[in-house]
């Protein structure tokens, strides 16, 4: 090559290195990936709890129908009743039935946990439906643990995961029996056990047990719900004090869901014993209907005395006073007999 098309060819490259980025352009760059994270995440989260409500409502729709499948088998009656009786020892089953179990004796048929039992150890349903997506990976049932030194241990951690012949503590790798306070589950479920007034303990009354039937299912019956949380103690010591004044508004300010991030009321699926689940926007239902006894607007079974009273629907969480304590209204509970609902842990989620 001469030295004049050797110049010649120099001339024709473009000055400096072209390869590469200017800093400008990389920071345009950085700054286009930065605007794309922040509008697809939001979509992203959406996407991902509309996952978990549709799994969730899967999980509830598993549970009624397996309690749909051992009603076949048990005359008719869904977990825990054995017979429409308002002799609780009758009504409900026997803990000599429920395996590696220890509470409650000849009633220990009206413990949530007990129910749950019943099905899993039959195998009508898998432990992986009982808990929802939705649970935080963290959360300890009643406060924390505290007490490790106990033998069994007073409170579990969740979730303990359901075994044959008894939940293991991780803490020590030792089996326990199961009872009212293990949390293998998350949904909660109908509480049955009403006493009518003056009975002895051992009576119930017994709408609510006869509706716990294939018998009496309807579209009206809630049976199985998404679990009312508080996130501390606190917030459920603001609950109680509302409840005690007829305070709607300030038990609604207590109240929180596993769908929602903050306080300010209830939402979540709801299990009707026809074997349908709906998500809910609110814990006040417009009717519900137990054996026949509706709860509805004006027509409120529970509520017919001369005494004023709110007939402005059923709250899934609040048994109602009317009648005394014979309630044949919605009372969704963790723990039967028990309107404190296990609290929620740290914001760690599945």
């Amino acid at each position: 090559m001469t030295n004049k098309a050797h110049k010649a060819s120099r001339a024709a490259r473009p000055a400096g290195n072209r390869n590469g980025f200017t800093l400008i352009e990389l920071l345009v760059v950085i700054a286009i990936i930065a605007l794309l994270i922040g509008i697809l995440l939001p979509a992203l989260g959406q996407a991902r709890t509309s996952a978990r409500k549709l799994q969730s409502g899967s999980n509830q729709r598993q549970v009624v129908a397996a309690m749909a499948i051992f009603a076949d088998t048990n005359n008719g009656f869904f977990p825990g009743v054995e017979q429409a009786s308002n002799d609780a020892t009758k009504a409900f089953a026997d803990a000599d039935d429920i395996e590696a179990w220890t509470a409650g004796g000849q009633i220990a048929g009206h413990f949530i946990p007990a129910r749950y039992l019943l099905m899993l150890q039959d195998e009508f349903l898998t432990s992986e439906v009982i808990v929802s997506p939705a649970e935080p990976l963290d959360f300890m049932p009643d406060h924390d643990l505290g007490t490790t030194s106990l033998s069994p241990p007073q409170n579990t951690p969740a979730w303990t995961g359901y075994s044959p012949g008894g939940w293991v503590f991780p803490q020590n790798g030792l089996r326990y029996d199961y009872n009212a306070n293990t949390a293998f589950y998350s949904y909660a479920m109908l509480d049955l056990h009403n006493t009518p007034v003056g009975a002895p303990l051992r009576h119930v009354f017994q709408p609510l047990v006869q509706a716990w039937s294939l018998n009496h299912s309807n579209a009206d019956a809630p049976v199985i719900s998404d679990r009312l949380i508080f996130w501390t103690q606190q917030n459920e010591l603001d609950h109680e004090t509302a409840r005690a004044d007829n305070d709607k508004a300030g038990m609604q300010g207590a109240r929180q869901s596993l769908w929602t991030p903050n306080r300010g009321g209830w939402e979540g699926h709801v299990g009707f014993s026809d074997g349908h689940v709906a998500y809910s926007n609110t814990s006040i239902l417009q009717r519900t209907n137990y054996a026949g006894y509706i709860n509805e607007g004006d027509n409120n079974a529970n509520n017919n005395t001369d005494t004023e009273v709110d007939r402005s629907g059923d709250d899934l969480f609040q048994i109602n006073s009317g009648m005394g304590a014979q309630t044949r209204d919605a009372g969704m509970v963790v723990r039967s007999g028990s309107q404190t609902y296990r609290f929620g842990g740290a914001t760690t989620r599945r």
